[in-house]
């Protein structure tokens, strides 16, 4: 079994590999298992989560099944064999992270489309999934033909293009992406009548997203380094390590907001937009009107609880008062029982806190029900 040394971090990449992995692994089963619990329903931004894991394991296997076999991180002299294979599998590599990044940005976009119901927000949302898909095309038929045919992956032996200008310019990108995901959402909470700690809660839950863009700042850093040195396949370790850590927050901070707490917060400042959009409803004209119905709510107080109680009990069944068909409502009914001038002579007026006697039994129960 290979040791760690100075000449060998081999068994550093497979080990943090296999972390990350297996933390990507439990938060994404924990997140659809939390989703699935609260909605009952599979999502788009479910499958597309689900679809950012599955090539961040794929890649985690290429790395520790092919890179570090074949001589990441080992100091010595590799056969011409293995230096076509390392040059092979990083080139799957790279093939996979760029739309498991792509992926996991759709994600927290997806979710955000369908929690959100200004239509100004929406088409902010697509402008931001189009220019999303647009970045990761280019980059990954670019990164595809990175060298010429037909040996499009030797990157070290080959005649490519810059591809540390690539990696930056696609890096840099990458970082506005991902600092206007943590962006949107502060926008669109502003607009929510929910309490300041439940903003502040949302808010948080997408600003976990800012430890991509530390992470991606090192990898840039780490790859200029290793790109330009003689020992290239030995000093691109710490670059993979970074890009590994780069695609499992990417991952993880996509899962984030589906936390119960969050989800409660915003099935309850949204206005349950699914059910509103199975309504037919418009989105704009719903947000309006409940916006409306708020203010009202506020401003009638404890008047609305004395409306209730009148109603409850001009809706309760009654003993029959019939004066041409006219319904009198049971309060008035029984004032007027109670009144000294609806009595018989001789006989004594009916308590004023008892109901007649002339009609059934009524459970004391029923008036605060």
């Amino acid at each position: 079994m290979p040791t760690i040394s100075g000449d060998n971090y081999g068994p550093v990449v497979n080990v943090i590999t296999w972390f990350l992995l297996v933390a990507t692994i439990i938060t994404v089963i924990t997140r659809t298992a939390m989703r699935w619990a609260l909605t009952r329903k599979v999502h788009l931004d479910d499958a597309v989560i689900l679809a950012a894991a599955g090539l961040a394991i794929a890649q985690s296997v290429v790395i520790t099944a092919g890179m570090v076999p074949n001589g990441l991180g080992q100091r010595h002299d590799l056969s011409g064999s293995q230096r076509v294979l390392f040059q092979k599998y990083y080139y799957v590599a790279s093939l996979l992270y760029i739309p498991c990044i792509c992926l996991s940005n759709l994600a927290v976009l997806c979710l955000l489309q369908t929690i959100t119901p200004i239509a100004s927000h929406k088409k902010l949302l697509v402008a931001t999934e189009a220019l999303t898909v647009t970045w990761a095309t280019t980059a990954e038929v670019a990164m595809a033909f990175q060298c010429k045919l037909p040996t499009p992956w030797a990157v070290l032996d080959g005649q490519c293009f810059d591809l540390i200008t690539f990696w930056y310019c696609f890096g840099v990108i990458q970082l506005l992406l991902d600092i206007t995901l943590v962006i949107l959402p502060w926008i669109f909470v502003r607009h929510v009548q929910m309490s300041r700690h439940r903003k502040r809660v949302i808010v948080s839950c997408f600003g976990t997203r800012l430890t991509v863009v530390a992470a991606v700042v090192a990898q840039l850093a780490f790859f200029n380094s290793a790109f330009r040195s003689e020992q290239a396949i030995f000093d691109l370790w710490s670059e993979i390590i970074c890009t590994e850590v780069v695609e499992t927050l990417s991952v993880m901070t996509a899962c984030v907001p589906h936390l119960k707490r969050f989800f409660d917060s915003i099935e309850s400042g949204m206005l349950r937009n699914d059910d509103l959009r199975r309504r037919g409803l418009a989105s704009d004209d719903v947000y309006a009107a409940s916006m409306s119905r708020q203010a009202a709510s506020s401003a009638m107080g404890p008047a609305r609880e004395t409306i209730n109680l009148n109603m409850h009990l001009n809706a309760m069944p009654g003993p029959s008062t019939d004066k041409g068909h006219e319904v009198i409502p049971i309060g008035m009914r029984w004032s007027q029982q109670a009144g000294p001038s609806s009595q018989p002579p001789g006989q004594q007026p009916a308590p004023l806190n008892r109901p007649p006697t002339d009609g059934p039994a009524r459970d004391s129960d029923s008036f605060t029900r």
